[in-house]
Order: C-alpha cells, then structure tokens, then sequence
C-alpha cells in the first residue's frame, strides 16, 4: 500500500476530490426537484435570485479586471507555472462561491416549503443546500492542488519542492477572490441592512424583513453574496492555503520529499469520504437540529479517525529530516495520529455550544375539539399584541383547551413571548366551542384599528 500511495497518491487524492463534486451536482438535482412552494414565495426567491446573480455577475467582472493584471505580472514577478496557478486557484474559488450561491438562493423558497411538514424535513433540505457549498470548496480546492501538483510532477519533470512553489500562485488566486467576495458582500448586507432599518421600519412604518420593502431584498442579496459566495471562496483559500503550507513544511524540512508532499492530500480525500458519509447522519425525529447536526459530526469524526491512522502510517513511517543539527528526534506515526485527533476533537468542542443551545422545537397540533361544529371549519385563534396596555388584554378567556395550551407556549418567559397580560385570546361567539370566521376578521379590524406600529401581532390558526 505505501508503494501505491507512492505512485498513485495523486490520483486517489482527485478520485476523492470528484467524488466531493459528484455529490455536490447529484444533491442539487435532487434539491431543485422539489417545490420551491407558493407564487408569493416564488416571487420572493426569484428577486433575490435575480439580485445575487446581478451583485455577483457585477463584483466578478471588477475581479477579473484585477486578476488579469495580476496574472501578467506573476509571469514576470515569478514565473509561468506560478502565474497558471494563480489563474487556477482564482477560476475555480469563483466557481465554488458563485455555485454554491446560485444553489442557495434556490434552496431558500424550498426550505421553507418544506417547513410546512415540520423541524425534519426543512433540515434535511436546508442542510443538504449547505452540504452543496461545502462539498464544492473542498471537491474543487483538493481537485486544484493535487491536479496541478500532478501534473507539474509527471508531465513537466518539476521537483517535488518546484511543484509545490507553484502552487503558492494557487493559494494567492483564492486569496484574490476570497478578499472581494468576504468583504465586498459583507459591506454591501451591512449597507442594505441599515437601509431597510432605517428608511422601511423607522420612516415608512413597514415590518423588518417585510419584501414589500425593496432594501429587505436587497438584505437577502446581500446574505447570499456575503455569507455563501463569499464564505466559500474564503473556505476555499482557507484550505487549499492550509494544505499547500504543509506540503510546503514537509517537502523542506524531510528527505522523503515525495511522501510528505502526498501525506496532506491523501488526508484530505479520506476526509471528504468521511464528511459525505457524516452528512447521512444529520436526521432528527424529535426536533432537535443541533444534536442532529453533532451525530453527522460524531460519524465523519470517527469514520476519519479510522482512516488517517493507516495512511500516516503507509506515508509517514521512517522519516528523516533533510538537515541533522542538534538533538532532534523524528515524529512517529502515533504522534501524527494524534495530532490529527487532536484537530478532529477541537473541531468538534467548538461546535458543542450549538448542539447546548440547541435545544428542541416544540411540536402544535391542531385543535381536536371542535367535533361538535355545525358550519364547516373552525379556527381556534390565539393573537398577542406586545406594548399595549389596554385593559382589554389583560381579561383572558379561552376557546378551549388547545387554545389554552398554545397560550402557555406563547407566554413562556423562557422562550422569549409575549408577556401573559398581552396575549389576547378569541372567544366563541356562543354557537359553538371556538370561534366563527365572523369573529376572527372583527378582532382583526378591531386590531388594525387600535394597534400601533411597534406591536408585535401573533397570530395562531389550527384548522380542523
């Protein structure tokens, strides 16, 4: 096996990185199959689609410019390997933010459609529009290093230390796009969302994240450019920069040049099949997404410890350092596992306070004690209006026992409601045990007539 990974180390590493790829293209097939729900919401998501896509198309062309220039002048500065490995490390950075983008906003209407049948089956979708992303940064960043590092090495006859100052270009083309994307989209979500404070909810009197604001579209877009494009393309340095430096360590500091080259982009394969092998297990049935989201770290956790202790040790086993001064000693293949398990285990302590806070989204049934009605369906209406001190709100009746039960939740100081003397509950009108559509829409006028902007209005329907 040490023989193989010798000569084929390369080729593993992209087999993996392809995979990484495949899964990214199978998952967004089978997410934009699903509905991505109502017209209104189509409608939202096609704005913000339409936005990001303009934002992006936009801030790439500026890129382009700059890297252009760049690129001309490595080839002077450096030389041509360098410069090409600028101009592939920038390209496919691009690629990933800007795929992973267009993913994400499409994902956005389908999550919440699928909100629609509770906690399990928007996570299952909104983590696998995330899973998309991520697996494109490390597919398409260990796919660039190990490629180029390959082909330098076996086509253009580059030393293993030659190679390596190649892809330094690699690194320093991701750096590029992650500084315009990180910061650009991030000051323009910040610009966008002080304008939707400021001029929606101060001056025009419209609820924050209302779309009928043009600045709350603007927001999202700036969400998307920032927070998915932009966080992909600085993943995406983040990793190819990390892997290039420790190949860079290895093939300067021991002899067995081509080993040590290999070690992090073997590692980083067996991790991406760990990591797709985790995303299987991020499922929940009671609600709580943080644990879900720790049993898929748990397993790529694991499933990568068990994979790294043999390729450490088919790879790194008798070393020996290029330069022999001073009492040094030459790491074992234990004290490089446990290193690796050492980054495993403080990745997943730093996750811990997500799982902690967690927590686990109650489940509402709708209301089973309108059996007895006589003219079609009913509602049981809870509405909380904050900041009022009207007396009316502080005589509480109740239409029945569900509608009780879904007051207590909505009080709860714990979750952060409503206080108990706000929540104002619907009476019956007499004829039957909830209250009739007649009886809802006069507490709605009621409502719009005596409520100020600063009220927080909750509104609960349980049909039945």
């Amino acid at each position: 096996m040490t023989e193989f990974l010798t000569d084929h180390g390369v080729i593993v590493a992209v087999v993996c990185a392809l995979i990484a790829v495949a899964y990214g293209v199978l998952t967004t097939t089978q997410l934009l199959a699903l509905s991505p729900g109502n017209d209104e919401m189509q409608r939202i998501s096609g704005a913000v689609q339409e936005g990001a896509r303009a934002y992006l198309n936009r801030q790439y062309t500026v890129i382009a410019a700059v890297g252009v220039v760049l690129f001309v002048a490595l080839f002077f500065i450096q030389d041509a390997s360098v410069a090409i490995g600028f101009l592939i490390g920038g390209l496919l950075s691009g690629a990933a933010g800007y795929i992973g983008m267009n993913v994400s906003v499409r994902a956005n209407a389908r999550v919440a459609e699928s909100a629609r049948g509770g906690i399990s089956p928007a996570l299952k979708v909104a983590f696998r529009g995330g899973a998309i992303t991520g697996m494109l940064v490390v597919g398409l960043a260990l796919f660039g290093v190990a490629a180029y590092y390959g082909i330098l090495t076996a086509f253009f006859d580059k030393s293993q230390k030659d190679a390596v100052d190649a892809l330094i270009g690699l690194g320093f083309g991701g750096s590029l796009i992650s500084v315009f994307a990180r910061l650009g989209g991030g000051i323009f979500t910040k610009a966008a969302d002080v304008g939707a404070d400021l001029v929606g909810k101060v001056e025009a009197g419209i609820p924050e994240d209302d779309p009928r604001n043009p600045a709350v579209i603007a927001d999202n877009v700036g969400d998307n450019v920032g927070d998915c494009a932009g966080m992909a393309a600085d993943l995406f340095e983040t990793y190819a920069v990390t892997a290039v430096a420790v190949m860079l360590l290895g093939v300067l500091t021991f002899q067995e040049q081509t080993a040590v080259a290999l070690y992090p982009l073997v590692l980083g394969g067996a991790a991406i099949v760990a990591s797709i092998i985790g995303t299987f297990a991020v499922r929940t049935t009671t609600g709580n997404v943080g644990r879900a989201l720790y049993q898929g770290v748990i397993v790529s956790g694991i499933s990568a410890a068990i994979a790294v202790y043999p390729i450490t040790g088919w790879r790194m086993d008798d070393l020996t350092f290029r330069s022999a001064e001073g009492a040094l000693t030459v790491p074992s293949v234990m004290d490089l596992y446990l290193c690796s398990l050492v980054g495993i285990a403080v990745t997943a302590l730093l996750l811990l306070p997500m799982v902690r806070a967690g927590g686990q989204v109650p489940a509402m049934a709708p209301s089973e004690a309108a059996s007895g009605a006589a003219d079609g369906q009913r509602f049981a209406l809870v509405i909380g209006v904050s900041n009022s001190d009207d007396a009316r709100f502080k005589d509480l009746s109740y239409a029945d026992s569900d509608a009780r039960a879904l007051a207590s939740v909505l009080v709860d100081p714990t979750r952060g409601r409503c206080a108990r003397e706000n929540v104002r509950l619907l009476t019956s009108d007499g004829s039957s045990s909830l209250p009739t559509k007649n009886n809802i829409f006069r507490e709605m006028q009621w409502l719009r007539a005596n409520s100020g902007p600063n009220d927080l209005i909750l509104v609960f329907f349980a049909m039945t």
